[in-house]
């Protein structure tokens, strides 16, 4: 989550990270906002600071690779994953 995006491929490997740890969520939505029952309680997904950092992220993602290309890469991974 601390690693800058400037390429596609660092776009995939992030949300494919997203994706291996159960934290992939909507990139329209507010990392802040995003919750998890893992523990059986609803719960914040991401501590204040990794807020910050994948807010970042998905920011440069939509920098680097735009915003449909970033949306359909989410799409995709988690297609790849559920089959």
């Amino acid at each position: 989550m601390q690693n800058a995006i400037s390429t596609r491929e660092q776009a995939r490997q992030f949300v494919e990270d997203l994706n291996e740890n159960s934290m992939l969520f909507h990139f329209d939505d507010d990392p802040a906002d995003i919750l998890s029952n893992r523990s059986g309680f609803s719960e914040a997904l991401f501590t204040e600071e990794e807020c910050v950092y994948v807010a970042q992220r998905v920011e440069e993602m939509f920098d680097t690779i735009g915003y449909d290309d970033a949306m359909q890469l989410l799409c995709d991974v988690y297609d790849e994953h559920e089959e």
